[in-house]
């Protein structure tokens, strides 16, 4: 009898191990996307320059949120003078937390169940209290960003970098 219970507690305590060690990471990374985000800066490729050079936009106030509360999609809402001025959409992301970097999908809003269309195929990351996501603007997953640069194909799909800071709740 004592012999069977060790053997059951010992099945049942690895399976509890690897059920929290496999699960964590994609858990963990859920959670740094959670709350509200503030885009502060974009990065694309210039056409009109001959020699396509980085343009860097940089937002001193917020006009874009992206907020991500309990799950893997963000909804994203234009905002005027820090408030939001507008219902959700016309589009939100879907995060997948078991790649690395995160595969992210820019997706019609609102939602409709079953089939979200795909605007666009991107990755993103999060380091610290920024948020990174690079998003190509086709559904084509053969041009799904590889890094966080900014990109210009000769066909004219783009991909583009948006970078949001995290919006600090008050305590």
């Amino acid at each position: 009898m004592n012999r069977r219970f060790s053997i059951l507690s010992v099945s049942l305590g690895l399976h509890l191990c690897l059920t929290i060690c496999c699960a964590e990471p994609e858990d963990q990374k859920l959670k740094e996307l959670q709350g509200r985000w503030h885009l502060v800066e974009g990065r694309s490729i210039d056409r009109l320059d001959p020699q396509q050079k980085v343009r860097v936009e940089r937002y001193e106030s917020p006009e874009v949120e992206l907020s991500f509360y309990g799950g893997k999609i963000g909804i994203f809402r234009r905002l005027e003078k820090g408030r939001i001025f507008n219902k959700p959409g016309p589009f939100a992301i879907e995060v997948d937390p078991s790649t690395a970097p995160m595969r992210c999908d820019y997706i019609s809003y609102p939602i409709q169940p079953g089939n979200p269309k795909v605007l666009g195929v991107g990755i993103c990351k999060v380091e610290g209290d920024t948020l990174y996501i690079a998003v190509a603007n086709t559904p084509d997953d053969k041009v799904r960003p590889k890094n966080f640069e900014p990109v210009l194909f000769p066909n004219g799909i783009e991909v583009g970098i948006a970078v949001f800071k995290r919006v600090k709740m008050m305590p």
